[in-house]
């Protein structure tokens, strides 16, 4: 049978209007929990998903008004409550989404532990868990900027596993030390409206031992059955909805009021294969790897790639190794400002 401790939840939240200007602040902890399921939950979880998904097709298939044909109503209803159709949100403005309101929210999630386990059908055994997060959001107002929001989180020590039970070596197993993440508007920066997002990965681990890579599959077989499998890699035929997500990325890519730089930097990486004593082991480190995308025109976006060695090395029969050291890489995508018009560069 499944079980979880319910952990301990505490909440303190702060209202405060003058008339002229209001703030909000929230505060919110919940208690290390130790949790473990059974396969029993698969069925319960896509009987949940297939009620809601019959709900929704349901809501979806309305009669359709002035003529107009299902496929056509339903994706104007899709356009018409789109996130991304209020142009607030293109713009990246506080002031427009929050008015005068400041906020600032906090949120810590001591150590949570989750176990899966096969039992009944086999001893196979996977959990995953992590060892704090934290969570805060808030606006600052300045006389210099005006309104800019920030948002950061950190993640410590997440881990995952799978390995059998008779068995003293784990089949897979991933430890990452710290990740963290910030993502503000970048008007303070600038001085324009955008978004601006660092992620930042500690050194992480993984292990495969491909010896008992059948467990893996029987865990997969188990939690993750056909089903589900096969819905995600046959999607929909219907692609009214890609094609607008398309336009909408355009909309978006184009806008010159959206600027935005994204900067993605792992520090180490180390990916150790274990494949029994007739063929070896392998293994791949990656050291100082970093990414940025940026955009800071209607026409151009540039991204830039960097890891400064990667190292190959194997061991066995196939043995060997390979290392290189300083590689990098920049491209750009640009549009024409006009159709068959390709804009100056000065």
């Amino acid at each position: 049978d499944s079980s979880c401790i319910s952990p301990g939840l505490a909440i303190k939240s702060e209202y405060c209007d003058t008339g002229s200007e209001s703030s909000f602040t929230t505060e919110l902890k919940i208690d290390a929990s130790s949790n473990s399921f059974t396969p029993t939950v698969v069925p319960l979880v896509m009987d949940i998903s297939q009620s809601v998904k019959i709900i929704l097709e349901a809501n979806d298939c309305e009669s359709p008004k002035d003529g107009k044909s299902e496929k056509s109503a339903k994706t104007e209803k899709g356009l018409s409550q789109s996130f991304f159709s209020d142009d607030r949100l293109l713009n990246a403005d506080p002031n427009g989404l929050l008015g005068k309101t400041s906020f600032s929210l906090g949120i810590r999630i001591c150590k949570q532990e989750f176990a899966l386990g096969c039992s009944p059908i086999t001893r196979v055994d996977a959990k995953v868990g992590v060892d704090d997060i934290y969570i805060t959001a808030n606006n600052v107002k300045s006389v210099e900027h005006d309104t800019f929001f920030a948002v950061a989180g950190a993640f410590e020590n997440l881990q995952a596993s799978v390995q059998h039970q008779y068995s003293r070596e784990s089949t897979f197993s991933f430890d990452m030390q710290r990740l963290a993440l910030s993502i503000m508007n970048s008007k303070h920066v600038s001085g324009t409206a955008g978004i601006s997002a660092v992620l930042k990965i500690f050194p992480m681990k993984t292990h495969i031992n491909a010896r008992q890579l059948h467990d893996i599959l029987t865990f997969r077989e188990i939690w993750l059955p056909r089903e589900i499998r096969k819905a995600a890699s046959n999607p929909s035929q219907d692609t009214d909805g890609q094609d607008y997500l398309v336009q909408r990325y355009q909309q978006v890519a184009t806008a010159t009021a959206f600027p935005w730089t994204a900067t993605v930097s792992v520090e180490h990486v180390a990916v150790n294969l274990d494949m029994g004593q007739g063929i070896g082991k392998a293994s791949l480190q990656i050291h100082e790897m970093w990414a940025s995308s940026k955009k800071d025109s209607d026409w151009e976006q540039n991204l830039c790639f960097s890891i400064e060695s990667i190292g190959i090395e194997s061991t066995g029969r196939a043995s060997g190794f390979v290392d290189l050291d300083h590689l990098e890489v920049r491209t750009s995508i640009a549009w024409p400002i006009e159709q068959g018009c390709w804009p100056s560069r000065n």
